[in-house]
């Protein structure tokens, strides 16, 4: 990979945008795809987004949290700094002289999961946050991978403390449950809250001064495999490139108020809810629970009281949207767009754009990866829809970061360049991260689209591109297709195996508003892909079911929809540890099954 001087001049100069305790003076050094960026800067992850905002103006917003209630709270920087603090005190006391390397955050997105998290930044401990709701046996499982001493928790749930302290799955079985719950009754956990902390006068204000390739977090991602990968990023690359992104595609600047409807157990949300806004000394607006925002009457009041400038939404909650919300919104705040999770559909970015009185404007549709770090392509908060219609993810934030597509490997979209935010490692799988580059060690991101104009397409993963009759197709082609038929409201493609023709297609859609006239719908999209297509690309089943299965970042979970539709008698279908609602599953077999009696 070409690494010049010019290369090393460009992504030095982006790295003095943030705060280091020493500056780097080298860039970038290789051997075997072992990359070490920075590796003479030491730097903090709490000091570069926290203690620094302190000097301009301490008693700034630096978080504006809705809880599970809907309740709004705010914590200015000045308040986070201090609960950080305190709550280090706190791990370190738990532990005493014990030396800890590597926790797990069990939190949803909220302040207390914000707090643990630059606390472990602030003691240099390499930490993962994984989802609130996941179950014991994926807690387990993760825990095992990690090897993590310490568990700090949001959970209530008593049964899920029993069975850790029973199977003792950390290494000193230390819990500090981070949570108001006055019925939560176990005596072998430190309870801790914000009250409790704010009244307490100890704290750490020692902050640790880490060296830039150091293990920063490890996040979990299941991907096609079905399987949990262990993606682990360092400290000082990961935040250059954090803060690049928000800068150079979001426009983010300390004025700005950013509202990212993502879990903070997502690279979504440490990225471009913590990491990234605060390094600039944004204010950041968090949800508990995301899902609110389908609630026209709460998102106005959200983007009301926060004067939310900066716009981040999952685009399967923008579809949602788009069939409840009648009115546009009277906006007077929000000046920029963004997408994120699956490819946006021309007509659903139209509706989103339009309804926020921003119809001329490209929206910041992202693409990226855990393994990515932060925003590898999209369009720019400077660019109109002439030069990135909806639906297009732009191109890359600088000439040093260089993607092509492949073709002869499939079409897939492949990184000529190193970059600050790719991972460090896989780690529980070394031969897992050697996969990501080919032979001429080009990292491979695994995804497939197009071109046109100098600005890209993505369609989806290299394994959704079927190939029916002889003709290779991108599943997501299909589904914009169908998505612009008005009654759907969302749609998956899978391929099917056919005993006669080979490889076939299954449509799995819901419909808006319970709409009962099922056969006139399926003529719909017969119709329309026939039209566009060509009659090769048929279905050879379309399927109604109530909701797609989808991920707590708003994917939709295609493997799964293919395992059950070849196997609905199975009892494992992979890892489906962060499936929203399992419920789905019971509707997904007798919704196939129904389409099998009828056909």
């Amino acid at each position: 990979m070409n690494m010049n001087k010019n290369f090393r001049d460009f992504w030095l100069k982006e790295a003095y945008n943030i705060k280091w305790f020493y500056k780097p003076k080298k860039v970038i050094d290789n051997h075997d795809n072992k990359i070490v960026w920075f590796k003479d800067g030491k730097i903090n992850a709490f000091d570069t987004c926290i203690e620094q905002n302190l000097l301009s103006n301490r008693n700034k917003i630096c978080i504006h949290y809705y809880d599970k209630n809907r309740k709004l709270n705010q914590y200015s920087y000045a308040e986070v700094s201090d609960y950080v603090k305190k709550f280090s005190f706190q791990i370190k006391k738990t532990f005493k002289q014990k030396k800890i390397n590597t926790v797990i955050i069990y939190g949803s997105a909220s302040i207390e999961t914000s707090i643990a998290i630059f606390a472990c930044a602030q003691l240099g401990i390499h930490f993962s946050v994984i989802f609130q709701d996941l179950s014991f046996e994926a807690v387990k499982l993760r825990a095992k991978i990690l090897k993590a001493d310490l568990l700090i928790s949001r959970c209530t749930n008593v049964e899920f403390y029993k069975k850790i302290f029973k199977t003792k799955i950390f290494n000193t079985n230390k819990i500090i449950f981070f949570h108001k719950d006055e019925n939560l009754n176990l005596n072998n956990i430190k309870k801790i809250n914000l009250k409790l902390l704010k009244e307490n006068k100890q704290k750490i204000n020692i902050i640790k001064k880490i060296n830039s390739n150091k293990d920063f977090f490890t996040l979990f991602t299941s991907g096609s495999t079905g399987q949990p990968k262990g993606i682990t990023h360092s400290t000082g690359n990961y935040l250059v490139y954090a803060n690049h992104t928000c800068r150079r595609k979001f426009g983010m600047k300390k004025s700005s108020i950013v509202l990212t409807a993502s879990d903070i157990g997502w690279i979504t949300g440490h990225t471009y809810s913590l990491f990234g806004p605060l390094s600039i000394g944004c204010s950041t607006v968090i949800l508990e629970r995301p899902a609110f925002l389908i609630d026209e009457v709460f998102l106005k009041k959200v983007v009301s009281k926060c004067q939310v400038s900066i716009l981040y939404l999952p685009v399967t909650l923008i579809r949602m949207m788009k069939s409840l919300y009648v009115k546009k919104i009277k906006n007077k705040f929000i000046k920029t767009l963004g997408t994120v999770g699956e490819p946006l559909a021309k007509d659903v970015g139209d509706w989103y754009s339009k309804y926020f009185n921003l119809k001329n404007k490209a929206i910041i549709n992202t693409y990226f990866q855990t393994e990515t770090g932060g925003v590898i392509a999209s369009p720019t908060f400077q660019q109109n829809i002439k030069t990135c219609p909806h639906g297009s993810v732009g191109n890359t934030s600088n000439k040093f970061l260089k993607i092509f597509i492949d073709k002869n490997d499939n079409n897939q979209f492949k990184i000529k360049n190193y970059w600050p935010g790719m991972m460090k490692k896989v780690i529980n799988g070394k031969k897992v991260f050697q996969n990501y580059f080919d032979n001429n060690g080009y990292f491979k991101l695994f995804d497939t689209g197009k071109k046109i104009n100098d600005i890209y397409y993505v369609y989806g993963r290299v394994d959704d591109v079927l190939n029916i009759r002889g003709h290779r197709i991108g599943s997501g082609e299909i589904e914009s297709v169908i998505l612009s038929i008005k009654e759907i409201k969302e749609t998956s493609i899978i391929d099917t195996e056919d005993s006669i023709v080979g490889k076939s297609i299954a449509v799995f859609a819901s419909l808006k508003n319970n709409i009962n006239h099922k056969e006139i719908i399926k003529n719909k999209i017969n119709s329309k892909i026939t039209n566009i297509f060509g009659k090769f690309a048929l279905p050879d089943k379309i399927i109604f079911i109530k909701e797609l299965p989808k991920t707590k970042s708003g994917k939709i979970l295609r493997r799964l929809l293919r395992n059950i539709y070849l196997n609905k008698k199975a009892s494992f279908y992979g890892d489906l540890s962060t499936l929203i609602d399992h419920s789905c599953i019971k509707d997904i077999k007798n919704a196939i099954m129904h389409a099998k009696l009828n056909d």
